[in-house]
């Protein structure tokens, strides 16, 4: 993928994009600098997955503002862990 395939988003807003056929194992993945999300849907294990995997990329869209604030330092790894966390809550493991 080259940079200039994308169109960068202004005003901090994000584009999703679906793809098909990747390589690997990603389902998604989020380029904070492009304003852009992409969910390969040929990854996903029917369409609540997909819904999720959607979802998952729009966190990381979210938290990517916070990610680059020096005095917070927010890894990758905390917002997998917020995302979890979400993810628990949402199915009830978490009270």
């Amino acid at each position: 993928m080259r940079r200039s395939d994308f169109r960068i988003v202004e005003d901090g807003g994000y584009e999703h994009d679906f793809r098909f056929h990747k390589t690997g194992e990603d389902r998604g993945t989020t380029y904070p600098e492009l304003g852009l999300c992409i969910t390969f849907l040929d990854k996903g294990d029917g369409l609540d997955d997909i819904i999720a995997t959607i979802e998952h990329e729009a966190i990381h869209a979210c938290l990517s503002p916070i990610a680059v604030d020096p005095e917070i330092r927010l890894t990758e790894d905390h917002e997998e862990k917020v995302i979890r966390a979400k993810e628990h809550v949402e199915a009830g493991f978490i009270v």
